[in-house]
C-alpha cells in the first residue's frame, strides 16, 4: 500500500500559465523559475536520511516524512481539502492490514516443509486449510497451440507440480513456438497461476530451477507482511489458488519412489524427446494450511488544495508516493528515487503553483 502526498489543482490554475501568448508564457518561466535543483537536492536530502528510517508504511519514519510534507505545504499557505470526516487537517488517515507470511505450512506424507527453507511464496490468496488427496506432476504447467500440459487431462482439485520455464528442443527452440528465444509461458508466473485456476487446480507448485539463488534474491520480500488496506464490511474473497515455489529438494521427495537425484532431468529430457506434456499422479496426501497472524495499522495520505479562479467543479490531481522499504536486516533502505525523487518534485511544484 503506497501512502500518497496529493496536491490538488483547479485545471484552471494550468490553463492560466499554459495559454498561447507572451504574457502567459513569460508567467510561466516566473513560477517554473521557483522550481531549483538547490531546493530539491535539499528536500531529498532530509526525506531520504537515515533519521527517516526508509519511510517504512505505518512506522515512524513514514510519519516523519508525513509530518514534514504537510509542514512544507502550511508553509506555502496551502490549504488542507476541508472534507468532514474525511481529513484531519492534511492527513487523509486509513488502516491497513498486516498480513505476516510465516503462518503457511506444507505437508505431504507426513513430512513438514517449511517457509523460507523448502518453498516460499508471495500472498495473493486468502487463508486455507486444505486436504488434497491428488497430487499430479504436470510438465511445465502450459497450455498452447503448440505444447499442452493439460491435454486430456482433468485437473480440478489437484495440487499440481510444474517446472518452471519452458520446453525447448536440442537447439533451444521453444517447442511452444518453434523459435528460438523464449515464449510468454517462459517467465510469466501469473499465466501459468491464471490457466491452473481456470482448470480449476487445488494448488500450483513451480519447481524452481535456481531455489537457492531466487530464494536469497526474494527472501527479503517474501518474508516481509502483507499489506492490505482495510475496507469496512467487506465480504470479498480472493479466487487466486496458492502458488508456490519449491525446492528441487522438495520436489524428490514428492516424488516418492521415482523421486531420485536426476529425476528432474530426466523428466525435462524425455519431454524434449517426446515434445509432449510427462504428466503423472503422484500417490502423496498432501495438506497445504495458510494462516497468517494480521496485525493492523494506520497511514496518511498528506493532501493539499489550492483553489483556482475559474471551472471550480473541475480539478487536477498530482500524486506522488512517499514512503519506501524501511529498514529490513538493520540495513535502512532509503528510497532517494523510490520514491523521494518524485515526493520532492511535487512539493516544489506545489510551492511554484
Amino acid at each position: 500500500m503506497k501512502a500518497l502526498n496529493i496536491f490538488v489543482l483547479v485545471v484552471s490554475c494550468v490553463w492560466s500559465v499554459s495559454s498561447v501568448g507572451a504574457p502567459h508564457d513569460s508567467l510561466a518561466v516566473k513560477y517554473g523559475n521557483t522550481i531549483r535543483s538547490i531546493d530539491l537536492s535539499k528536500h531529498l536530502h532530509i526525506l531520504a536520511s537515515d533519521s527517516f528510517l526508509g519511510r517504512e508504511t505505518g512506522q515512524p519514519g513514514q510519519k516523519l516524512a508525513a509530518d514534514y510534507i504537510s509542514k512544507q505545504f502550511a508553509s506555502f499557505d496551502i490549504q488542507p481539502l476541508k472534507k468532514d470526516n474525511i481529513l484531519d487537517g492534511y492527513y487523509q488517515k486509513f488502516l491497513m492490514e498486516l498480513q505476516s507470511p510465516y503462518g503457511a505450512t506444507l505437508t505431504a506424507s507426513g513430512i513438514k516443509y517449511e517457509f523460507l527453507n523448502d518453498f516460499y511464496y508471495f500472498p495473493s490468496f486468502d487463508d486455507l486449510d486444505l486436504d488434497v488427496p491428488d497430487v499430479m506432476f504436470l510438465g511445465y504447467g502450459i497450455e498452447d497451440d503448440k505444447y499442452n500440459d493439460y491435454e486430456d487431462l482433468d485437473v480440478s482439485g489437484k495440487v499440481l507440480l510444474a517446472f518452471a520455464g519452458e520446453p525447448t528442443d536440442k537447439k533451444g527452440r521453444s517447442l511452444v513456438t518453434g523459435r528460438p528465444g523464449p515464449s510468454k509461458w517462459s517467465n510469466n508466473w501469473r499465466l501459468k497461476r491464471n490457466t491452473a485456476e481456470e482448470k480449476k487446480a487445488a494448488a500450483l507448485m513451480i519447481i524452481s530451477d535456481d531455489y537457492e539463488s531466487n530464494l536469497e534474491n526474494w527472501r527479503h520480500y517474501a518474508g516481509k507482511p502483507r499489506i492490505k488496506l482495510v475496507v469496512e464490511n467487506d465480504t470479498t474473497k480472493s479466487t487466486s489458488i496458492p502458488m508456490f515455489y519449491i525446492s528441487s529438494r522438495m520436489s524428490l521427495k514428492l516424488f516418492g519412489p521415482l523421486g531420485k537425484k536426476g529425476t528432474e532431468s530426466k523428466l525435462k529430457r524425455k519431454i524434449r524427446k517426446k515434445k509432449h506434456s510427462m504428466s503423472r499422479q503422484l500417490d502423496i496426501a498432501f495438506n497445504i494450511k495458510v494462516d497468517r497472524e494480521i496485525e493492523r495499522i494506520s497511514s496518511e495520505n498528506v493532501l493539499g488544495f489550492i483553489e483556482g479562479s475559474d471551472k471550480k467543479e473541475e480539478v487536477l490531481i498530482i500524486t506522488a508516493h512517499y514512503d519506501h522499504l524501511g529498514v529490513i536486516e538493520e540495513e535502512i533502505f532509503n528510497g532517494a528515487d523510490d520514491d523521494g525523487s518524485g515526493t520532492v518534485a511535487l512539493i516544489e511544484m506545489a510551492e511554484a503553483f
